[in-house]
């Protein structure tokens, strides 16, 4: 049995179920936008999981919504264009009133400025970020590429 939690779904949802019990205020979740050409079923469920946590007593629900992004040796076949990312987000925004919407590095500069009044911005130059990323469209190591390279003192 494979128990990396990156690949393995069920234990990725067992996870956060474990955070509740351990008394955890705040949990995280989140969706791979573009993974799944039917983004409104994936949207249906991140929703409805959001109303489980919170039906749970979680006080703080953070929910993460990275688009796929071209990574090394791999080919993307579902791309999620700006418009419908946005649109994504503002229901999110809506459905999920009091939840913690977290925007990471891999969009640009514009589309986080655009969204920024309804998001947390995470993933900064210089932050401790999981896996290997990389700025500047420069693959070399990187898993993924970073569009928005500003440091924490520029966000401000």
């Amino acid at each position: 049995q494979n128990l990396n939690v990156k690949h393995n779904p069920d234990i990725r949802l067992q996870q956060v179920d474990l955070a509740i019990k351990a008394g955890w205020p705040e949990v995280g979740i989140g969706v791979l936008l573009g993974l799944n050409p039917n983004i409104e079923e994936e949207l249906s469920h991140l929703i409805a999981h959001y109303y489980w946590l919170t039906r749970q007593g979680v006080r703080q629900v953070t929910i993460s919504v990275p688009r796929i992004n071209r990574a090394k040796n791999t080919k993307i076949t579902c791309k999620i264009h700006d418009n419908v990312f946005i649109k994504t987000v503002y229901v999110i925004r809506i459905l999920c009133p009091k939840a913690k919407i977290v925007l990471t590095a891999r969009e640009s500069i514009k589309i986080r400025n655009s969204l920024k009044p309804i998001t947390h911005i995470w993933g900064v130059k210089g932050s401790t970020v999981p896996g290997v990323y990389t700025l500047n469209n420069k693959m070399r190591n990187g898993q993924f590429l970073l569009k928005d390279g500003r440091s924490i003192k520029d966000l401000c």
